[in-house]
């Protein structure tokens, strides 16, 4: 069984909640003209593309650094225990 997940699921979250808050925009609208409500979907866009890719970047870097000192140090709850590898691996696929 494959335990990872479709490559369409993590952009799929951020769209969702997207084109909810942009619905609920078009329901009941801020601006009442409709170029200033396009002008703003706009802006709306490019702060959410803006801040995915800063959460990407800033997250994957964090994780590896962290990794990487863990890994250096001795530092993780898989090194408590004596364990097989088999074991070790699954846990921390599982607990990751």
């Amino acid at each position: 069984m494959d335990s990872e997940a479709p490559l369409w699921i993590k952009p799929a979250f951020p769209a969702t909640g997207l084109t909810a808050l942009c619905s609920s925009e078009s329901l009941r609208p801020y601006f009442a003209s409709r170029q200033r409500r396009l002008r703003y979907a706009g802006r709306n866009v490019a702060v959410a593309m803006i801040n995915t890719v800063a959460v990407a970047l800033c997250c994957g870097i964090a994780t590896v650094m962290v990794t990487h000192w863990a890994e250096r140090n001795g530092v993780g709850l898989l090194r408590w225990v004596e364990l097989p590898w088999l074991a070790r691996l699954l846990l921390a696929v599982l607990f990751f």
